[in-house]
């Protein structure tokens, strides 16, 4: 038909052509017709030519359309299996054209290659790409999981108040038949966190602590180093719906409006899902799903807490900065031991000026005033 052309090149024998292997479509021995890899990009070319459209799978729209799986057109006549052919010679007439029997096909982008990560001839680029090996990966099945009740959230979950709330979520817990508030849910804590005030009220003692290495590290950057480790057994919920588990706690000995912060460790443990919006976490239980709610009263008291905190702090350091100005006015200022003169540092700023000895070697001073107006900003 002439449709189908290569070039003569792929009828010479590679020199290390299988012999007992013969291909239907060159014809010619050393590989099988199934792996004809130019007989496959002729079929795939013709197939985007509009060709070889009776041997393609079709959807079940079309076999609906008749029996004879074509799509008829309105004048009941069906599709020209000639509109191929007359494309290829640019012999379609302007009715034929205006009424495509297909949509147009779109571009499509397969696979981007080439590059001389595999080598710059042929054979490089072979022994690159059979030079990775590939194993047979076995993974053990997946542990059977006990099915849980789904975890939903509604409107009755939602806190009293405006919303939005922008409040932070604190709880209470029990530990050791003590009941715990102020403990807040932070999702952004690798570490679950006790402070040392909570630590003694619970009754424990330093003996009980291990030893952690690693300091924690806040969001300034700034390090703090830990008192140890504890690990508890935290009640969570309200009957009957009460989850008991172990926690690590590390304790830090610095002052904090909150008792506890739970991290995510614990939350994982927990296996809870977190609403902010709802002001509450839910978690599974034995019996069902539990909750605990957030208490936006103690949570806005831990925020002015924290608030007159750092009003304290900054108080302080203006406390005795005052302080020390004021002990350094008590002692006589230095003079200096020779005469001096004045040098403008900036022409345009007459009033920037330093005070430098008169009793320097020429040489000296005048290497002593470049440096000093080169770095003006510093010494003005």
């Amino acid at each position: 038909m002439g449709i189908v052309s290569f070039p003569e090149e792929c009828l010479k024998i590679p020199p290390k052509a299988d012999p007992k292997k013969y291909c239907r479509f060159h014809p010619q021995r050393g590989h099988d017709t199934d792996e004809c890899m130019v007989l496959k990009m002729h079929i795939e070319g013709l197939i985007q030519r509009g060709y070889l459209g009776q041997y393609m799978k079709r959807s079940r729209q079309d076999h609906a359309k008749g029996p004879d799986n074509t799509r008829k057109k309105k004048d009941g006549a069906g599709p020209s299996t000639s509109a191929p052919r007359k494309r290829e010679l640019g012999q379609l007439t302007e009715d034929e054209e205006a009424e495509p029997d297909s949509p147009p096909k779109k571009k499509v982008i397969h696979v981007i290659f080439g590059s001389p990560e595999g080598g710059d001839t042929p054979a490089e680029r072979k022994k690159w790409a059979r030079s990775l090996y590939i194993g047979e990966v076995v993974r053990a099945p997946h542990e059977k999981r006990t099915r849980r009740e789904p975890i939903t959230f509604t409107d009755d979950d939602l806190p009293d108040g405006p919303i939005p709330h922008r409040d932070a979520l604190v709880i209470s817990l029990e530990l050791k038949d003590i009941i715990v508030h102020r403990v807040l849910v932070d999702t952004g804590s690798s570490v679950n966190v006790m402070y040392y005030d909570t630590f003694t009220q619970l009754g424990l003692s330093r003996k009980q602590l291990s030893q952690v290495r690693t300091p924690l590290s806040g969001f300034t950057g700034d390090s703090i180093e830990t008192e140890g480790s504890v690990t508890l057994e935290v009640q969570i919920g309200t009957p009957p719906h009460v989850k008991t588990w172990e926690v690590d706690f590390v304790v830090v000995k610095i002052i904090c409006a909150h008792n506890i912060i739970l991290g995510r460790p614990a939350l994982e443990d927990l296996r809870c899902v977190i609403s902010m919006e709802h002001l509450c976490l839910k978690f599974p239980t034995p019996i069902g799903v539990g909750v605990a709610r957030g208490n936006q009263m103690i949570n806005r008291s831990c925020y002015l807490k924290a608030c007159r905190q750092i009003t304290r702090k900054d108080l302080q350091v203006h406390i005795v900065t005052e302080r020390a100005l004021r002990e350094e006015e008590k002692w006589p200022r230095a003079e200096p031991m020779v005469e001096t003169e004045e040098v403008i540092l900036d022409l345009s700023r007459p009033d920037r000026i330093v005070k430098v000895g008169t009793g320097l070697p020429a040489d000296l001073r005048v290497r002593i005033v470049e440096f000093i107006r080169s770095y003006r900003d510093v010494f003005a």
